[in-house]
């Protein structure tokens, strides 16, 4: 595994995102005294997967990507099942980079998958009980018309207001599944 960089942001996702336009996606930034700090994963090869892990001692609040192109669309960019505490990112036609937020102050968080759902139907991933959503994601396999040329689109990748505590995806006609990001109630 190669070596991830760390690198401190300002006490929010928008500050976190700002910090990395501005300094740029391979640079860092450090504030003293931040519980909150953004982890960059390696680039993945074309098709294959980036997963930004949290330090230890930190849990997942949250996450994202860059793609390698504009025809690149991420299929995956969800908080990773099978790598607990960090944040999964694959493009079909393009590489990818995974980006992670750790919080050192927060309670325990964990990944919960929705079910696949197909044909431009949402999918919901539900928090447990004793937990509060907290983020979320989502994967899909593109319908593609031609090369590189996607024939669908992630319509919504958000907090769902009829399921409470749950993250809802949605397609506008292929595959999609949601990714919850819950945390532990204090």
């Amino acid at each position: 595994m190669k070596r991830m960089q760390v690198c401190t942001a300002r006490g929010s996702v928008l500050a976190a995102v700002t910090t990395l336009i501005l300094v740029g996606v391979g640079g860092h930034a450090d504030a003293a005294g931040n519980s909150v700090v953004t982890v960059k994963g390696d680039q993945s090869p074309k098709s294959g997967f980036s997963w930004a892990r949290c330090p230890v001692g930190t849990q997942l609040i949250g996450g994202g990507y860059v793609a390698g192109g504009p025809q690149a669309p991420a299929n995956i960019s969800a908080p990773s099942v099978s790598h607990p505490g960090a944040w999964a990112a694959q493009a079909t036609y393009s590489s990818v980079r995974a980006y992670a937020l750790c919080d050192k102050k927060s309670a325990p968080t964990s990944a919960v998958v929705g079910d696949l759902v197909t044909d431009g139907g949402i999918s919901y991933a539900q928090c447990p009980a004793d937990t509060e959503l907290i983020g979320g994601g989502y994967a899909t396999r593109f319908g593609y018309s031609g090369i590189h040329r996607t024939s669908d689109a992630i319509e919504a990748s958000a907090p769902s207001f009829a399921h409470p505590g749950a993250w809802a995806a949605k397609s506008s006609s292929g595959t999609v599944v949601a990714y919850a990001l819950c945390r532990a109630e204090r």
